[in-house]
């Protein structure tokens, strides 16, 4: 009976999606006299499903890719290989002769905290079975292609300060790398929207002897374009503006000075040459006389 001293799963690194891709290691040479299945659980101990029940080894250590891996991002997926001896008609024995230990996706979970005067915090959880070492936060901030190393060494839980300056808007991914024996993996990746910071003022009074209160006057980050419709109380407009960076309505109708009351508004924004900020903002604001 050949016999296999063991096998062992070296590496799982999540490479896409719903891509991961995995390093297995067997050791004793006879390791083509067996066919080896691949399977995955949410569970250590139980639910495994086949991914691949006919591999062979090229070699005492090959790879495998695991296409279609739904929820990376909801939790770890674990991973185990069974090693099934060889009949001499090739058919594999029913009972495996040697199973690994199973070893687990690296999952990360990250969201956005409270913004603070001087930054907007970030947590982190991550996990992997067993535990991962020597673990790297990596970012992608808007408008970058490529991932780059945000803080060495990080435990988890964590919390990963975003400074404010310059502005951040958009979308912004997270990632884990992990380094073990000599290999990289990673974890799924996060992606967070951080929403443009839109001011509107709920009141304001032409006589006012503060000039940026004289004006109705939205204050968006630098590069959005917007539009001003104000409406009466009975749902007529009477005041419409173009799009630019700088509209506001100073209380008049036609030139003549409006009656103080409420005043309904429509506001839509903008960033040219990216429709992923276009939005609408609508509320009421009080014209003081």
């Amino acid at each position: 009976w050949p016999e296999l001293d063991a096998v062992v799963i070296e590496n799982v690194d999540v490479t896409g999606l719903e891509e991961v891709e995995l390093t297995i290691r067997v050791d004793g040479d006879d390791f083509n006299r067996y066919s080896y299945s691949l399977e995955r659980s949410r569970d250590r101990e139980d639910g495994y499903e086949v991914v691949d029940g006919d591999l062979v080894a090229p070699a005492n250590t090959f790879s495998v890719t695991d296409v279609g891996v739904q929820g990376l991002e909801d939790g770890i997926w674990y991973y185990r290989v069974r090693a099934h001896l060889l009949g001499e008609d090739q058919t594999p024995c029913e009972d495996p002769a040697v199973v690994s230990e199973p070893v687990s996706t690296l999952w990360l979970f990250a969201e956005l905290g409270e913004q603070q005067p001087d930054a907007l915090p970030v947590n982190i959880q991550f996990d992997r079975d067993p535990d991962a070492y020597a673990c790297t936060l990596e970012e992608m901030l808007p408008g970058d292609n490529e991932f780059s190393e945000a803080s060495v060494n990080i435990g988890s839980p964590y919390i990963y300060h975003l400074p404010l300056e310059p502005p951040l808007i958009g979308a912004i991914k997270f990632r884990i790398k992990c380094e073990e024996g000599g290999m990289e993996f990673y974890s799924n990746e996060v992606e967070l929207f951080i929403e443009p910071e839109i001011r509107i003022p709920n009141a304001f009074r032409p006589e006012s002897a503060h000039m940026e209160n004289k004006v109705f006057a939205p204050m968006f980050p630098p590069g959005f374009e917007y539009s001003v419709t104000i409406y009466n109380r009975n749902g007529l407009v009477i005041y419409s503006s173009g799009l630019s960076d700088n509209e506001q309505w100073d209380g008049n109708i036609n030139g003549r000075p409006a009656p103080g009351g409420t005043y309904l508004y429509h506001i839509r924004y903008s960033v040219p040459g990216n429709d992923m900020f276009d939005g609408e903002k609508k509320g009421a604001v009080y014209l003081v006389r």
